[in-house]
């Protein structure tokens, strides 16, 4: 008998931000832009690899039996506190969160309660551009010879999972105490959010059992 079990995990929390907030900012000059921005490259992998040969061999009046059992799971966990990785294998496979709390990874950038006056553009740009992969291969073959009473048996098991709580949030507020500040610009004013996730999962499963 051969088993095999492997858990591979990343897990990612916390936050990008870039921010203004308060006071006042004047630029001089027709390109004298105001930018403010924020990005998350991250790059999360989990990848598994196995291969099972097992062979059962008897005597030449005697059984002869193989068994291979093997499992595997790869996860990447984003905006998830974890207590326990094991427990939250069991929140992918069930698709529950008995055992992890949200806390979204946001991308932000803002301008809040700041007077701005400039000579250029402004542009306030969040993007989330992470990558997120688990690949899995199980291959599992058993081979098992004798006279009598042979039997081969391959069992295999296979997880890959992408749980991911972020967003990417781009903003200008004028602030709420009093009046408002103002903004004024020479040239565009732009705010934008973009969310460029790629988030793969990849599988193969293979199981052969063979008694002659």
């Amino acid at each position: 008998t051969v088993a095999a079990g492997i858990l591979v995990a990343n897990v990612l929390n916390g936050g990008t931000s870039a921010m203004i907030s308060g006071g006042s900012i004047d630029t001089l000059g027709a390109a004298s832009d105001l930018v403010v921005t924020a990005t998350d490259d991250s790059a999360l992998d989990a990848t598994i690899f196995l291969n099972i040969d097992g062979r059962g061999v008897g005597s030449p009046i005697g059984l002869g039996s193989a068994t291979a059992v093997s499992g595997l799971a790869a996860l990447n966990i984003v905006g998830f506190t974890v207590t326990n990785i094991a427990a939250a294998t069991f929140d992918a496979l069930l698709g529950t969160d008995f055992w992890t709390d949200e806390h979204p990874a946001d991308i932000t950038a803002s301008i809040d309660d700041t007077t701005l006056v400039v000579g250029g553009a402004v542009l306030v740009s969040a993007t989330a551009r992470g990558l997120a992969n688990t690949t899995v291969s199980n291959v599992s073959r058993v081979n098992a010879t004798g006279t009598i009473g042979i039997s081969a048996k391959a069992v295999s098991a296979v997880l890959s999972s992408n749980q991911m709580s972020r967003s990417a949030v781009a903003t200008i507020d004028g602030g709420t105490s009093g009046a408002p500040k103002k903004l004024t610009a020479v040239g565009a004013v732009e705010v934008s959010a973009s969310d460029e996730q790629t988030i793969q999962s990849n599988v193969k499963i293979t199981s052969s059992a063979v008694a002659a």
